[in-house]
């Protein structure tokens, strides 16, 4: 079941009631847009800007499962997605639920289209990396301790420390230019 804030719920197997529903939550230009303008979900949204509900399932024990705007639109109108296999954006409009504009590829495609249109950001420099490897080799801080020192989680500093992250390959874009994109 769709569980909306108006109090209704479809269920997304058996009633169509939710398509209407979901596309009174995108903006279509007020019925005026054309397949090569984007379709943007106005509900809720991540905060990388993907749109996003809840769908309340009775069987399963009742749990809720959060259903990503712009699959969703790509399964109901153009197919299921292939395993290890994700929906991306050719219009890089991460609210964008236009179906001409969506299309299944790996992440590893969408980390070089990221880093080849300046997309990809970085939270640390190549230094901050270094420097968070050198205070822990010092052995003075907790990874815990170096994590709120650098605004990122334990995890994190884990991940680094275990070489775990960081790791580049190099790619020609299509530009010819060459860029790093995390793998």
């Amino acid at each position: 079941m769709v569980k909306t804030t108006e109090s209704r719920s479809f269920n997304l197997h058996e009633d169509k009631p939710w398509l209407d529903w979901f596309w009174s939550h995108v903006d279509i230009l007020d019925g005026f847009a054309t397949d090569e303008d984007c379709w943007l979900w106005t509900g809720d949204k991540n905060t990388s800007g993907h749109g996003y509900f809840w769908v309340h399932y009775a069987k399963g024990h009742g749990r809720s499962i959060k259903h990503y705007a712009h699959v969703v639109s790509y399964r109901t109108y153009r197919g299921e997605i292939p395993e290890h296999l994700f929906v991306l954006h050719k219009c890089d409009s991460p609210s964008c639920v236009n179906p001409g504009h969506l299309f299944v590829d790996t992440k590893t495609i969408n980390a070089r289209d990221a880093a080849g249109k300046g997309r990809l950001i970085q939270k640390l420099s190549n230094e901050e990396v270094e420097k968070i490897i050198s205070l822990a080799k010092e052995g003075k801080y907790s990874q815990q301790k170096i994590a709120k020192m650098f605004g990122i989680n334990q995890s994190n500093v884990s991940r680094i420390l275990n070489n775990q992250r960081r790791e580049y390959r190099y790619f020609k874009a299509s530009t010819g230019d060459e860029h790093q994109a995390p793998l």
